[in-house]
């Protein structure tokens, strides 16, 4: 008995020190924030826009958006990566290249380099179930995924409520669905709350002393003991 106790305390311990360890590296959850849907690819690439051009605002609360086009781009994002990973070509292929020692990095940009670019975008239809199973919408919907995560950690109520708020600013492309999930339920309850937050003190203080008095039966004894 003493030795299995030992080993649950050994075990509790250890896995303590290991979650520990994970949320220094993951500190935020990995699941989005906030999702829309969007009923066609059109209106999600402008809704795609819109949310990227809200992230690249200063103070904003979007850290990142995800979306089937990340691995199924559209003609102008397949072009943007293209040109990107031109220069990154070229870049590796300078002289200064030849100086590294690590023998990892210069197998990688050889690898990089006898890698050849794909003329063509993967088309949304090509890609594996594993990738668009979680980027579309369930049971055949037709409707594709927009996820939002967030610059800081969603447990903080303040950071929930200042995200759902900027999310709501947002003027959306015809009939996208959303923003919903766990973050804007919980900023939601929160604004309910805080905004409801003197008549909930003086309906529950009503209700308690009611009760007081339906069990004493008397007002004033009910007066003393409230």
């Amino acid at each position: 008995f003493l030795s299995n106790t030992s080993f649950a305390k050994n075990g509790n311990t250890e896995l303590e020190i290991i979650n520990k360890k994970k949320d220094k590296v993951y500190s935020a959850s990995m699941s989005p924030a906030a999702i829309y849907a969007a009923p066609n690819l059109q209106a999600l690439d402008s809704l795609n826009s819109i949310l990227n051009a809200e992230r690249l605002k200063s103070g904003t609360m979007i850290n990142r958006v995800r979306s089937i086009r990340d691995f199924a781009p559209n003609e102008v994002d397949f072009a943007e990566r293209k040109d990107l990973l031109n220069e990154l070509r070229d870049l590796v292929s300078a002289s200064w290249t030849e100086k590294l020692q690590d023998t990892t990095f210069k197998s990688l940009i050889k690898d990089f380099l006898a890698w050849q670019m794909p003329e063509e975008a993967p088309k949304v239809d090509e890609l594996p179930a594993f990738i668009s199973n979680n980027l579309m919408g369930a049971n055949n919907s037709g409707y594709y995924l927009s996820t939002v995560y967030p610059t800081e950690e969603r447990k903080d109520g303040r950071v929930a409520m200042a995200f759902t708020k900027q999310l709501n600013t947002l003027k959306l492309p015809a009939n996208v669905k959303g923003p919903v999930g766990e973050t804007i339920i919980f900023s939601e309850v929160l604004t309910l709350v805080f905004g409801e937050a003197w008549w909930i003190i003086v309906f529950g203080q009503l209700l308690v002393f009611l009760v007081v008095i339906a069990v004493q039966r008397n007002f004033k004894q009910s007066i003393i003991m409230f």
